[in-house]
């Protein structure tokens, strides 16, 4: 009946559900309407995600409109940005209430998006530079793959920006935390195979594949670099037969996006093979 779905409880059911297929716009509505019921308990999640949603919904515009004429498509992206940064307030409000794990690293994707949006310049920089910080305070708090991999993932294309320093004993000190999740989070997965897990070892080996590659990139082997981009493109395929939604599924892809769009353009051979895991995937 048309006042069961006035419940908070069964908007915020409907508006999660849209989430997971994708339907941003259907997601943000019901949220939305969840948030301002008068009957009917609404969880928390359904206030986080109500802001995930909404800077998905601005990047997905985003998206659309990057091939569109100059004029339109600058419109579009100033669209994109108040749409994020509004989200993001909302989001660092909550956050600096009550921080979580969970909100930490919805701040860290949210600004992930914000970069991707923003034109190359100190605003795109200012992005990177949260997303390191934003996921490293989740980190902190729990030591998690996902986490460490986008912390490293940010720290790396600030750094060819000029506005971090990933010097040799950092990258070895990264490696160390890196080999040491990867240890655990294997063990994990043989126990229990699930998409999140292996979705974190195929993003461990991607993080890896990228902490190599920053150094020079005469320095690489080129046969080399195509063995490990197979072995990463392989596990991501690994994980993706575990995906339980299509938002799961295109969460993998949508990271190798964003790393091939921000990677320096003078790493030619990196971002070839960034295009070469994302065309591998679905």
């Amino acid at each position: 009946s048309a006042a069961w779905l006035e419940r908070g409880d069964v908007g915020a059911a409907l508006g999660l559900a849209w989430g997971e297929i994708r339907d941003w716009e259907k997601a943000c509505a019901w949220l939305e309407k969840a948030l301002t019921a008068d009957k009917g308990e609404c969880p928390m999640r359904a206030l986080e995600q109500y802001a995930n949603y909404r800077v998905r919904l601005a990047a997905s515009r985003w998206h659309e409109a990057r091939r569109l004429p100059a004029a339109k498509r600058e419109a579009a992206r100033a669209a994109g940005v108040d749409g994020i940064e509004a989200a993001i307030l909302d989001l660092d409000t909550l956050c600096r209430r009550a921080p979580t794990v969970e909100r930490l690293n919805l701040l860290g994707g949210a600004y992930k998006r914000l970069a991707q949006v923003e034109d190359e310049g100190e605003r795109r920089i200012e992005a990177l530079v949260n997303i390191a910080h934003h996921y490293d305070l989740a980190y902190a708090r729990k030591r998690d793959a996902y986490a460490f991999t986008n912390r490293v993932a940010a720290a790396l294309l600030a750094e060819q920006r000029g506005a971090a320093a990933v010097d040799a004993q950092n990258r070895a000190e990264l490696l160390r935390e890196l080999d040491a999740l990867q240890r655990d989070v294997a063990r994990r997965n043989a126990a229990d195979p699930n998409f999140w897990d292996g979705a974190s070892l195929a993003d461990l080996a991607l993080t890896r594949l990228l902490l190599h590659g920053a150094s020079p990139p005469r320095a690489r082997s080129t046969a080399a670099a195509g063995d490990e981009a197979a072995g990463v493109t392989g596990a991501y395929r690994d994980a993706l037969a575990r995906a339980a939604s299509p938002r799961e599924a295109a969460s993998l892809a949508e990271n190798i996006v964003f790393l091939h769009d921000l990677w320096a353009p003078r790493d030619k051979a990196m971002r070839r093979i960034l295009e070469q895991i994302r065309e591998s995937l679905p």
